[in-house]
């Protein structure tokens, strides 16, 4: 009789079915390794924040070493650094 639906929208729908299963199956696959290897998984996770926790602090290092040891620190001039840059003080009742 009547097709309401085309053969391109079925097509579609099997492929995103199939899609959809292979990762249902993916997951309850890695669930299940997740409880059969819960040590080697927790010490994975655990490594990568120890190697993340390594990466900040040397990244945070490496930026106090080179703000410490840079020539115009502002803790050493009292005034600013101005490069370029001359202050320009106008009276209220000048018209720009």
């Amino acid at each position: 009789m009547f097709q309401f639906y085309s053969s391109a929208l079925s097509k579609a729908t099997k492929s995103v079915a199939s899609w959809v299963l292979a990762l249902g199956l993916f997951l309850i696959g890695l669930g299940i390794l997740v409880v059969i290897l819960k040590a080697v998984v927790v010490l994975f996770i655990a490594g990568l924040f120890f190697f993340g926790g390594l990466i900040c602090i040397s990244t945070a290092a490496r930026m106090f070493f080179r703000l410490f040891f840079s020539g115009n620190s502002s803790h050493r001039n009292s005034e600013p650094f101005r490069d370029n840059v001359r202050p320009h003080q106008h009276r209220g009742d000048e018209i720009l």
